[in-house]
């Protein structure tokens, strides 16, 4: 009953819920486009990839779901009424995406809204989904499909709606209403990614899911109490996806014990159910994914997670606030006493060096002696410390009181010396792997002191990589054997991270961080290099506690060691690189606490690296970065104390963005800035790496550059930066302090490679030539490998001259193998000329970093994939094997050495690698062939051959896989370290380590990092290769081949390694074998038995279909069905006639001839077979345009039921053309599949041996060697081999001799022949080869090159002149000085094209280009100057830039149509490398491809019409120092849409890398250029091309025809020197222009014929020079005057036009006859203008003028006429002095002198009485007058006032005005007082008329009225107001009272009292009007006495 009623309560609980959904209130909403996009910058969680690009509004950006299905979820953060959806998938190219669409309220109950299930291609607009109005807070698209690939992609998610704030979510009910028991619904969880949606996982409902981004990956539930859990529930989600998981319970949340784990499974219908009974108790419980059946780029899912169980009595544990880390200054003390607090200054600084005594020193020499030697040789050394007054790091060895005395600079110095007397007297080696440390038995004496300084600042150790790839989990020991060999070695810099974690987490937890939130930002154990480099965040964590606390620790006591050293730890610059939610946590504690602003908006996204979401870099220009930046340095500290001044960090490491609103150099200056702001002494250490970094960047360093900044040039030995003069701001960075650094490999790759010459010779030379230079260091990506390499690069940094490198690889394997040995010696030999010394011949090292790798250990196809590098050996295997077979040699002698064991393995493992390649490529041409005993074989030599590896890494510490990962295991297991380690984070330590050297990640990077390790070849790449192969094989079988997926199928291999549970060995095999194992000797024998690359040569299967080589043709084509489908190598394609109309025609042209001894035609096969048979012929062409018919036949062989065609020929022929003539159609269009041309490749020889084939001659051959013999070492593609002499065939046992022939017979005929020359014939040809070499000219050759070629000429005559010897050693000699005669570079060609190019005029170009041109061009001839050094890859970039600056050379109006083009590309590697590089005129960047390997690739341009095209220009990136090659073919698209191919070549150093294709006018539409082959020596990880240029037609025969003409018309006399300089100017520009369009012919037609034209116009406008003749008459007249008889300035203007006469006389080179006849009218104008001077006789008058003038009296004269007097009398005198001055000059001063002379009675006026009536008018107030009477006064004040003003005014004029003011005045009137006037109306108004006579009130009324106008008008005078008083009162007086309602007195109503006129109760007020009489009438009868005397005084006057 009670389980009814329990059943009944869930039961009604759901259905309460059901109601609750339903009722919905949902509002109807229009559509229109005023609706917003609610989703725009939304919250979203997806399964994979930067899903916040699918809502950023930016339609050009898109998110990543990875691997399809996938779900992208967006969080509209509110409920909206929304009807419409659009979806944008990515819609580049011809794809189309299925998806569905749906909707949610709560993010449980999702309905499907939309979907597309159909075919059609996606586009810009995506797809729009409209629906009735729904409340809606959660959007999910989920992808299932993509018809491009398996990823699937959105560029924009857009929700249309309304909020909705009516809307209430129901209440979510506290249990779960479906299992009431279980208690994890509705708690708290938390994931380290999509964390907001990890509650998805107790909603109780399994049919939503928690998506973490990758795996593996978490969600922890918090139940809040302690529970004893009875039984755990877990959902993954439905479908056929399997996950595999973990699942862990904890009491604190911290640490965590596992419960159970599971493989990949899928997801069983009611949960996966673990029982446990009540026995554990937990709070939190953990389900961790750990693998993803959909494989690379899947991600975690978890559905719900449900717990059952009962409150548990066990005592809650709160989960840790605090780490509670010691600070640095307290470790330091507690540890070694040491305060700094006493060492510091003022600003709390110290020197570290403070810290430590020289007898902490002195303990720590001698604790490396006692680790490496043993404590009884600490008796053989004494030390001692001293400075060096050079400053520089020494060390000084001397025999000293019968001991090894060493002094040195510090303790670093003092070790370094002890490494060199250890390995040059006691014969000792140490590597960082192994060592040999033999002793001898006394104490060596030393015969000299040595002394030794190194030339190095720094010696450098680590890239980032390093610490990934090589230490994620080193312990003390670890560390102690690296810091020993460091000391050995004199490394006194180390890039040092062990504990940023702790560093971040602390520096967290200032921002609002709790420590889990922190610990989600941090990276997992292996994954720190990338994290630390800004490359990705949180993957593979979070670490635990103990590790964050265990790594400060070790990090400590690591770098106490190598202060006391002398070595400094390089920490962590802040770079800005924030964790991605950093805004959204830290942002109210930054806004609150800090004071500073809203930092979202200044985090700036990183987008993707490698698949991996780059953590956000914030932006220098945010309020708070100093502050941030500054408890960043604080709190490193605080970890690590003041141990450095160095401090390491890339901006846009690998493709990060800088933000584009800010400038690079203000960026880095800043960032700078605050490093030096914490530490003044601060060096920023920048790696430089690809583009890295930015010569921006750079700049903004400025005068920091030398001091505070450190380049590390990564890959300095081969792909150099320093030297560059194009990037990176020029040679040495611009002048930036560098390190040239050693990369050595990519991702710590198994492999024998090195560069020892380079090493031993290189390292000096750049010192020698650099001036800012500081160091020298390591930056492999993984360490522990080829030790040689390091041994010699640690050497060379205390060395300043180069070493021999034979004499020191000599010593080198003796002190390694503790004796000498003849046969290791001969093998390391080879060694140095293979693995060791693969260089150019010229010494520079050829390019081996990212190419050594086994081919096993890529992802299997039939082009195997890695990420960088290749397979391709750069040297012999089989000159290889036989080092492998010498140093075996000594296998007895030395197999208890470790260090040959070591080599022994290395050397035995790249023997297989080798021979891989060979089996490889036999496997593939077996499959091709379907020749399945070949294949078979090679199948199962290849997986052997990985078997083989395997088991060699067995002898071998370092080469366990078990080895590799128990270093995580060691590390937690450590008692030095915690003993608090959970299941956990022990299972994510070796997820970590088995991870990253297998598959490398969940994400991506396959097996970059991968490892010959054993145990990890046979679970990893042996099943995987086997997978491929197994394919194959059954492909053969079947016809039908299945590949397998990369992504899946061979991830999921690797990946179950990583998870699987093998316990993997540590323990290293013995050499020598036992019961259980062979030993190494054994396994060697069995490898040079079976599996040599010689051996597999043998096998070779050679195609001979020669038929892709030439170039397809058809009579006519339909559609798509081109002819270029007959010889494309698939006969799934085919060529199909564009009618059934006969006959048609179809072949192969070939470039040149070829001898082809068959053909093979491959018909479409019908449905019923022997239908639609053709009936054809074939002819041939040959050089000698003769066709020849040579087969006739069918299409349809009905022998043998096949429509294969084989066609022998009677004899081998030679032709150039092979076409089919279709004369019968068989009822269909006419069509081929594929027509296969056969060349024998003839006789071919096997690789190894001392045989060599020249000039159809077989060189070398064993004196008394068998036919048998020989023929073991040939091998041809068809045919058999067999000697003849004398025409008779040789049997197998017959001696060859030179008589001898060897032929290859294919049926029966004989297809190709050698002669043979013997060994003895050797001597002979070498010397002929010398004296060849004697006949080449030295100087045209680089010096370097033909200094190789000396050496060769050496050895050669070494070789002849030593009898003993052998055929080996002259075929060495040989083809070493063939190599060194084909490696010469001849310098004269770029000698030639600096002069070509030298002098090219910048008139002539655009300017942008013609600056890049310059820049070029002078680079080339930078490296011109200094040829003499110069490597071969150095000349082949002097020539790339030559290239460039040709290409640069532009100028307007070319010819070039590409740009208005559309390009295209098949694919592209990223926006960067566009497609849309193609055609952008910039040389400088380029489209590049996805791929190197599925070729071929193209890219092309559509024309915007058709056009004549005169030549195509195909330029690729200038890589000639890389011998980047590429083959390439070129196909234009015609008229008739037919595609032809018009051009074939490669890239390369010598090609070079811009080709010209000549079209000869013919019409195309499209230029396409077809990538075919990829190989580089050091090149881009992918092929692409930098520019297409098409050059349309154009014609300057006309322009060509008129200049001609203009020449002819120039040599008549219209010449430079007899037309005027003008008209010469205007035409010589066109003049030029014309010459340089017909000299260039790059302009297009409508320049050409504008020029043309324009030509033509100036050169009719040329004009002659003018006659002179009448103009020398006049001038010689004008000679003759006599200038002092002429007035100055007529004579000046005479003289002007005088001199400008001359002028035309002398040079008339600008003057016409016009000019010239104007110069004489002007001349003859100007003499007879001239004017006689006046003479003192004319001066009488005006002299007494000026007596009279001076004596003048100016007393009150107005100043007016007083200015005027003084200038005119001036004026007078100055005429009068001048003896030049004219009879008019005279006059005019005469007559102005006398007539103000006139005037000296104006006297000035008297202002007084003007000035008081103006006062007093002004003190007057407008307001208390009539308006329009103050209105007419204000003119007369005006003018008044203006004459006040007027110093000049006389009498007349004041009394003038005053008269007028004066009336003005009195017409002033006031405005009469109104008061009785209104208080009379108001009365009047008030009476109570009943009480009047109806008669009596009208006439009040009138009266009323008059005097209302009079109140109300402002105009009204005195005497109107008081008469309408007057009136009023007299009408009121006269009311007559109504008989019948007497007058009473009440109120108003009381009887009028009558007023009488002239009352004073009721007179007009006027103010005080009287007092202001008297005053004015006084002025006025002033002013008229004035008046009077002035007319009195005039009547006098």
């Amino acid at each position: 009953m009670k389980k009814i009623l329990k059943n009944i309560v869930k039961s009604l609980v759901v259905v309460a819920m059901i109601i609750s959904y339903v009722s919905i209130n949902v509002r109807a909403i229009e559509t229109n486009d005023d609706i917003p996009n609610v989703a725009l910058n939304k919250l979203t969680i997806a399964s994979n990839g930067n899903s916040s690009r699918a809502v950023d509004g930016n339609k050009t950006s898109y998110w990543d779901g990875g691997l399809y299905p996938s779900e992208l979820l967006v969080d509209l953060d509110g409920f909206y009424d929304v009807s419409k959806i659009v979806v944008i998938p990515y819609y580049n190219g011809s794809r189309y995406y299925n998806y569905e669409v749906y909707t949610s309220v709560d993010g449980f109950n999702y309905e499907k809204v939309g979907e597309k299930t159909d075919k059609t291609l996606q586009t810009v607009n995506g797809e729009t989904y409209t629906f009735e109005t729904k409340v809606t807070r959660y959007v999910k698209v989920k992808m299932t499909y993509n018809s491009a690939n398996t990823s699937v992609h959105i560029n924009e998610l857009e929700v249309y709606g309304v909020e909705n704030l009516d809307y209430e979510l129901p209440e979510t009910p506290n249990v779960d209403p479906n299992d009431p028991d279980n208690i994890a619904y509705g708690k708290p969880t938390r994931s380290t990614t999509n964390s907001n949606f990890s509650s998805l996982v107790v909603d109780g409902q399994d049919s939503t899911s928690w998506i973490g981004e990758d795996y593996p990956k978490y969600v922890d539930v918090d139940l809040l109490e302690n529970y004893d859990i009875s039984k755990i529930k877990v959902y993954m989600p439905k479908g056929n996806i399997k996950f595999a998981y973990s699942l862990y319970g904890s009491l604190d949340g911290v640490h965590f014990e596992r419960i159970a784990e599971t493989k990949l499974k899928e997801s069983s219908e009611d949960g996966d159910e673990f029982n446990l009974n009540l026995e554990n108790t937990y709070r939190v419980i953990r389900v961790n994914v750990t693998a993803n059946s959909n494989g690379e780029g899947a991600n975690s899912q978890i559905s719900e997670i449900k717990v059952y169980g009962t409150k548990s009595e066990v005592e809650k544990i709160e989960t840790r606030k605090d780490l509670e880390i010691e600070s640095y200054d307290d470790w330091l003390l507690n540890n070694y006493n040491v305060d700094v607090n006493a060492i510091s200054n003022e600003n709390g600084k110290y020197n570290i060096a403070d810290t430590f005594n020289d007898e902490d020193v002195f303990t720590e020499v001698n604790g490396v002696i006692s680790r490496i030697l043993g404590e009884k040789y600490l008796d053989w050394f004494t030390f001692e410390l001293a400075k060096n007054d050079s400053g520089k790091d020494f060390y000084e060895i001397s025999s000293l009181n019968g001991k090894i005395h060493i002094k040195g600079n510090e303790g670093l110095s003092l070790t370094t010396g002890l490494n060199y007397f250890l390995k040059y007297y006691c014969n000792v080696h140490v590597s960082q792997q192994t060592k040999q440390v033999k002793m001898p038995e006394i104490i060596p004496v030393l015969d000299k002191t040595i002394y030794k300084e190194s030339p190095y600042e720094i010696r450098y150790a680590y890239n980032y990589c390093t610490l990934s790839y090589t230490m994620p989990f080193w312990g003390y020991d670890e560390w102690q054997r690296e810091l020993d060999y460091f000391a050995l070695n004199g490394v006194n810099l180390i890039l040092d991270t062990t504990a940023t974690e702790a560093l971040w987490i602390e520096y967290l937890q200032n921002y609002g961080y709790d420590i889990e939130e922190a610990k989600a930002f941090v990276c997992g154990y292996s994954y720190k290099a990338w994290w630390l480099m800004g490359n990705l965040e949180s993957y593979g964590g979070p670490v635990s506690d103990e590790w964050v606390i265990d790594t400060v620790q070790m990090a400590r006591t690591n770098q106490r060691k190598m202060s006391v050293l002398g070595m400094k730890p390089c920490l962590q610059g802040f770079m800005g690189a924030m964790p991605e939610h950093f805004g959204d946590i830290a942002n109210k504690t930054l806004m609150e606490d800090y004071g500073y602003e809203d930092i979202r908006p200044y985090m700036v996204e990183q987008g993707d690296w490698s698949g991996f979401t780059r953590p956000p870099i914030l932006k220098t220009t945010y309020d708070g970065y100093d502050g941030l930046a500054q408890k960043f340095y604080e709190t490193q500290e605080y970890i690590y104390g003041q141990a450095t001044n160095y401090y390491a960090g890339d901006l846009a490491h690998e493709g990060g963005i800088i933000p584009p609103d800010l400038s690079k150099p203000q960026m880095s200056a800043y960032i700078l800035d605050q490093m030096m702001d914490y530490d003044k002494d601060a060096v920023w250490v920048i790696q430089s790496w690809l583009s890295n970094p930015n010569p921006e960047i750079l700049e903004g360093f400025g005068d920091n550059k030398e001091d505070h900044v450190l380049v590390l040039d990564l890959d300095a030995t081969e792909n150099p930066h320093w030297s560059n003069t194009t990037n990176w701001n020029g040679k040495e960075f611009g002048g930036t302090s560098w390190i040239f650094c050693m990369l050595d490999n990519y991702g710590g790759r198994t492999g024998m490679h090195g560069e020892l010459e380079y090493l031993a010779s290189q390292i000096t030379k750049a010192n020698s030539e650099s001036n800012h230079m500081k160091g020298i260091g390591i930056t492999p990506e993984g360490t522990l490998l080829n030790p040689v390499n390091y041994d010699l690069f640690w050497e060379m940094a205390w060395e300043s001259e180069a070493k021999d490198t034979e004499t020191w690889l000599k010593e080198y394997i003796t002190r390694r193998y503790g004796e000498y040995s003849q046969n290791s010696w001969e093998a390391w030999k080879i060694l140095l000329s293979t693995a060791y010394g693969a260089n150019n011949e010229d010494g520079s090292a050829k390019y081996h970093t990212g190419n050594v790798n086994c081919i096993t250990n890529m992802r299997p196809s039939f082009s195997p994939e890695i990420v960088i590098g290749d397979y391709k050996l750069t040297y012999d295997p089989t000159k290889f094997e036989k080092a492998t077979s010498l140093l075996m040699n000594d296998f007895d002698k030395f197999k208890n050495n470790e260090c040959y064991i070591y080599d022994v393995v290395d050397i035995l493992r790249q023997t297989l690698a080798n021979s891989q390649v060979e089996f490889f490529e036999r496997i593939n041409e077996a499959y091709s062939t379907k020749n399945y005993e070949i294949f078979k074989k090679y199948k199962d030599k290849l997986l052997n051959s990985i078997l083989l590896i395997d088991e060699i890494a067995g002898f071998e510490k370092d080469s366990l896989y078990g080895t590799w990962i128990s270093k995580a295991s060691n590390f937690y297991n450590d008692s030095r370290n915690s003993k608090t380690y959970d299941d956990y984070s022990k299972d994510m330590m070796i997820i970590n380590a088995k991870a990253i050297v297998n598959i490398w990640s969940s994400k991506t990077l396959q097996t970059y990092a991968h490892r010959q390790y054993s145990g990890l070849e046979r679970d990893y790449n042996y099943p995987m290769w086997k997978l491929w192969l197994d394919r194959l094989d059954t492909a053969i079988e079947t016809g039908n081949f299945v590949a397998p997926s990369s992504n899946q199928d061979y991830f999921n291999i690797g990946w179950n390694v990583v998870t699987n549970n093998e316990d993997y060995s540590t323990v290293v095999k013995d050499v020598n074998g036992n019961q259980e194992y062979r030993g190494l000797n054994e396994i060697y024998v069995e490898i040079f038995d079976s599996y040599l690359t010689g051996q597999a040569q043998k096998d070779k299967i050679m195609d001979e279909n020669i038929a892709p080589e030439g170039t397809a043709y058809a009579d006519t084509t339909l559609g798509n069905y081109t002819a270029d489908h007959i010889n494309d190598n698939n006969t799934g394609s085919m060529w199909i006639a564009k009618t059934s109309a006969i006959p048609v025609s179809a072949g192969i042209k070939f470039n040149k001839e070829q001898l082809i001894y068959g053909l093979q035609l491959v018909f479409e096969t019908r449905p019923v077979l022997g239908n639609n048979i053709m009936k054809f012929f074939i002819e041939t062409k040959d050089n000698n345009e003769n066709w020849e018919k040579i087969y006739s036949g069918q299409s349809y062989n009905e022998e043998e039921k096949s429509y294969t065609i084989n066609i022998p020929l009677d004899e081998p022929r030679l032709v150039n053309d092979i076409k089919i003539t279709y004369e019968t159609n068989g009822g269909i269009y006419p069509a081929l599949c594929e027509m296969k041309v056969y060349s024998s490749k003839g006789i071919q020889l096997i690789d190894g041996t001392s045989m060599f084939i020249e000039n159809e001659t077989l060189n070398g051959v064993k004196d008394g060697i068998t036919v048998a013999e020989l023929l073991s070492n040939l091998y041809a593609g068809s045919g058999n081999l067999q000697c003849v002499e004398n025409g008779n065939i040789l049997l197998d046992d017959a001696i060859v001799s030179d008589q001898t022939i060897i032929q290859l017979i294919k049926d029966e005929k004989i297809i190709d022949e050698l002669k043979i020359s013997l060994a003895s014939n050797l001597t002979n040809q070498l010397n002929k080869l010398l004296e060849e070499t004697k006949a080449l000219d030295e100087d045209i050759y680089s010096k370097l090159s033909y200094k190789v070629l000396l050496k060769a000429i050496d050895k050669a005559q070494n070789i002849i002149n030593n009898s003993s010897s052998t055929s080996d050693d002259y075929k060495d000699a040989i083809d070493t000085l063939k190599n060194a005669i084909n490696n010469l570079v001849d310098i004269s060609k770029l000698k030639n094209n600096l002069v070509i190019l030298e002098n090219e005029n910048k008139n002539e170009y655009i300017d942008k280009y013609f600056d890049k041109y310059k820049y070029y061009y002078q680079q080339a001839k930078d490296i011109y100057n200094n040829i003499d050094t110069a490597t071969n890859d150095v000349i082949y970039k002097a020539e790339g830039y030559l290239e460039l600056a040709k290409n640069y050379l532009i100028h307007e109006n070319n010819t070039n149509i590409a740009p208005l083009g559309t390009p295209y590309a098949d694919n592209e590697l990223m926006s960067s490398y566009s497609k849309e590089k193609i055609n952008n005129v910039n040389f400088e960047d380029c489209w590049v491809a996805n791929t190197k390997i599925n070729l071929p690739v193209s890219g092309g341009v559509t024309l915007d019409k058709n056009y004549s095209v005169n030549y195509i220009k195909v330029v690729f990136e200038e890589n000639g120092y890389r011998n980047t090659q590429l083959g390439f073919e070129v196909s234009v698209q015609q008229e008739n849409d037919e595609w032809k191919k018009v051009y074939t070549n490669s890239t390369g150093a010598k090609n070079g890398y811009t080709f010209i294709i000549d079209m000869n006018g013919e019409v195309i539409k499209d230029v396409k250029v077809t990538i075919t082959s990829y190989a580089t020596d050091a090149g881009s990880p992918y092929p692409g091309v930098s520019e297409i240029e098409v050059h349309q037609t154009s014609n300057n025969s006309n322009l060509k025809d008129n200049l001609s003409l203009v020449n002819e018309k120039i040599l008549s006399g219209y010449d430079e020197n007899h037309v005027t300089i003008t008209s010469w100017m205007e035409f010589e520009e066109i003049y030029n222009k014309a010459q340089i369009i017909c000299k260039k012919d790059t302009y297009n037609q409508e320049t050409i014929d504008l020029t043309n034209a324009k030509l033509i116009e100036m050169a009719d406008k040329l004009v002659l020079r003018g006659d002179v003749t009448e103009l020398i008459k006049l001038v010689a007249q004008c000679q003759e005057l006599d200038q002092k008889l002429y007035t100055e300035i007529t004579w000046n203007n005479f003289k002007e036009q005088l001199i400008n006469a001359k002028h035309i006389i002398l040079d008339n080179s600008d003057s016409s006859q016009v000019d010239v006849d104007n110069a004489l009218s002007l001349l003859q104008e100007a003499k007879d203008n001239l004017l006689m001077v006046a003479n003192d006789r004319d001066k009488i008058a005006l002299s007494i003028a000026i007596e009279m003038a001076e004596n003048a009296n100016l007393e009150n004269v107005v100043p007016a006429v007083v200015e005027e007097f003084n200038a005119a009398l001036e004026n007078a005198q100055t005429v009068y002095a001048n003896d030049n001055a004219t009879q008019e000059e005279v006059d005019n001063a005469f007559t102005r002198l006398a007539s103000v002379m006139h005037m000296l009675e104006f006297f000035k006026g008297d202002k007084e009485l003007l000035q008081k009536l103006v006062d007093q008018i002004n003190d007057l107030v407008e307001e208390e007058y009539i308006p329009s009477t103050w209105q007419a006064m204000l003119p007369a004040l005006q003018e008044a006032n203006g004459v006040l003003d007027n110093v000049n005014a006389m009498q007349e004029e004041v009394d003038e005005v005053y008269s007028e003011l004066v009336r003005a005045f009195v017409n002033l009137r006031l405005k009469p007082n109104k008061d009785i006037l209104n208080e009379l109306i108001n009365k009047a108004n008030r009476l109570n008329r009943e009480n009047y006579s109806v008669t009596s009130l009208k006439g009040l009324d009138v009266e009323i009225e008059k005097a209302t106008v009079v109140l109300n008008d402002p105009e009204a005078i005195k005497e109107e107001v008081e008469k309408a008083v007057a009136d009023l009162t007299k009408v009121l007086a006269g009311l007559e009272i109504n008989s019948n309602n007497p007058a009473i007195d009440n109120d108003m109503n009381k009887p009028i009292e009558t007023m009488k006129v002239g009352d004073t109760t009721v007179s007009i007020k006027t103010g005080d009007t009287v007092s202001m009489i008297y005053p004015l009438l006084g002025l006025v009868i002033a002013f008229l006495g004035f008046y009077g005397s002035k007319k009195r005084k005039d009547t006098y006057n």
